[in-house]
């Protein structure tokens, strides 16, 4: 009986260390659990802050870049506008200087017609003046 009790008592120990096992166990995975949920939120708290930082810095870069083609745009069209007053400019000189060119014209034959005049009445009769 003794060695019964023994063996009662060995197995009511044991139980007893399974149990303490069971809950050192549980109290490890809680311990586990909070520090991978700890770490976890540090990851995501460090990562949402990189792309977070990229995020700003890709915004600013895109908010250069539309005011640089604002800028472009504007000067395009003062460009434009400076091709267009150059434009009328030319188309003005250029039929200026078409009515110079037939003033010049008029102006020679008229000069020419004087000349004949004018030869003609130097040379003797008869003699034909060629220009």
């Amino acid at each position: 009986m003794t060695k019964k009790r023994s063996k009662i008592n060995e197995l009511e120990e044991l139980k007893l260390d399974m149990r303490k096992i069971s809950n050192d166990m549980e109290e490890m995975g809680g311990i586990l659990n909070l520090y991978m949920y700890e770490d976890l939120n540090y990851r995501m708290n460090t990562e949402f802050n990189i792309i977070k930082s990229q995020h700003e810095k890709t915004m600013l870069d895109m908010n250069k870049m539309i005011q640089s083609i604002i800028g472009s745009m504007q000067y395009s069209k003062e460009l434009i506008e400076d091709n267009y007053s150059y434009s009328i400019k030319e188309d003005h000189l250029l039929r200026e200087c078409t009515q110079l060119h037939e003033n010049v014209r008029i102006l020679l034959n008229e000069n020419r017609r004087l000349l004949v005049e004018q030869a003609g009445h130097k040379c003797p009769v008869g003699r034909k003046v060629v220009l």
